[in-house]
């Protein structure tokens, strides 16, 4: 690599920040603080978490449950969010417009056949 200035310069600020700001003594309190935490975590359920070790924020946790199974069996639409934005017509989640609260080719097969009270093929 050559050495570009401009980049050079930007990794110093970067540097000369996180130094200024104490980062790394802050990430490693804020590390401790989270083990802390996952380690109270650990003795109320010896079951679910083994271990949770790691150093500053960066953290591993060790779960008992191996087999993610259970996860995979959870529907795609377990989340709130996905069921929000879907179509009522079809179910379609793409392309979704939330004014009508249907996919753009429900809405554009419903205005083409007048049903959408207010909207004329020019207004699409």
């Amino acid at each position: 690599f050559g050495g570009n200035p401009l980049a050079c310069a930007a990794g110093l600020a970067a540097i000369r920040v996180i130094e200024e700001e104490g980062l790394v003594q802050k990430s490693a309190e804020r590390g401790a603080q989270l083990l802390n935490g996952l380690k109270e975590v650990q003795t109320t359920f010896p079951d679910v978490l083994v271990e949770a070790r790691g150093q500053g924020l960066m953290i591993g946790v060790e779960f008992a449950e191996k087999d993610y199974a259970g996860l995979a069996q959870l529907p795609r639409d377990a989340s709130p969010m996905r069921v929000v934005n879907r179509c009522e017509v079809t179910g379609r989640r793409r392309a979704f417009i939330r004014r009508f609260k249907m996919s753009r080719l429900t809405f554009r097969e419903l205005a083409s056949q007048g049903l959408i009270p207010g909207v004329t093929k020019s207004s699409w």
